[in-house]
């Protein structure tokens, strides 16, 4: 008959060595818990603060840059106003203050305004040149000041005319009374390209004040050469003003064209403004 085997009670030495073996796992398994624990936080508040500062630093910037252009339409709205005197009080200077802050300003390439009058030889009709002035930013969006009006353009070819010209169209048909002022910004003696981030002040000098004889009882066609982006902006402005449409010409379609408007009378000034940048 075989013996039974009967349960032996563990001993108090060998129950100390269970009870220390059985600490020394919890322990390991706690410090390795505890590991993973902080390597996940950790990782967590790296990615989050990599997530932050790519979108949040991105869209401090876009912020920033769009602030920055608020200002500069702020000080165009005010160097248009000094323009403005000029041409009509004959003042004999202005100078606007304008910070660049990571911007290009320079005057741009030469157009021509011009009214063809019918009753008159093509000679003695008033076709101007003239240097728009630019604001540029790295962007690729555009201030513009041109013949008295301001226009923002942006990367995308979108424009829009943030301030009109000081054209005066009253009446209709023949009865139309149409005043055409050129408003001609040209080169001075100083700078006229500067860049960066200072603060630059806009000089404009009366160079001269022409005025062309009154015509009457006649049509007009007006012309604006410009860019292949500002160019419809300005015939939607023709337009409105006029009541008639205007096409848009050349190559480039840069050439506003707004043919045999009839008008009862028409008077052109030609105000020529030298511009630096000091």
């Amino acid at each position: 008959m075989r013996n039974r085997r009967r349960n032996r009670t563990p001993t108090q030495s060998e129950q100390r060595r269970t009870s220390a073996l059985e600490s020394r796992r919890g322990r390991r398994s706690r410090a390795v818990s505890e590991t993973v624990s902080f390597i996940l936080v950790f990782a967590l508040i790296t990615g989050t603060v990599g997530v932050v500062y790519v979108s949040g630093f991105s869209g401090l910037q876009d912020a920033r840059d769009a602030e920055r252009f608020t200002n500069a339409e702020r000080a165009f709205d005010v160097m248009a106003d000094n323009l403005a005197d000029i041409h009509h009080e004959d003042a004999p200077s202005r100078a606007t203050e304008l910070k660049l802050a990571d911007a290009q300003l320079l005057l741009g390439q030469s157009h021509s305004v011009g009214v063809d009058i019918a009753s008159r030889d093509a000679v003695d009709d008033p076709e101007k040149s003239y240097q728009p002035i630019l604001f540029r930013t790295g962007s690729g969006s555009e201030l513009v000041y041109e013949n008295g009006a301001v226009i923002r353009t942006d990367p995308g070819g979108g424009a829009v005319m943030l301030r009109e010209p000081d054209l005066v169209s009253r009446g209709t048909g023949n009865e139309r009374e149409l005043v055409v002022p050129m408003i001609l910004t040209n080169p001075g003696d100083g700078r006229t390209n500067v860049g960066g981030s200072t603060t630059v002040l806009v000089r404009a000098e009366h160079a001269e004040t022409e005025r062309f004889p009154e015509a009457t009882d006649t049509t007009v066609t007006l012309t604006l050469d410009t860019t292949t982006e500002r160019a419809p902006v300005w015939a939607r402005y023709f337009e409105a003003e006029l009541d008639r449409d205007c096409e848009l010409t050349g190559a480039a379609e840069s050439t506003v064209t707004c043919s045999d408007i009839p008008v009862d009378s028409v008077y052109v000034t030609a105000t020529y403004l030298n511009v630096e940048f000091e």
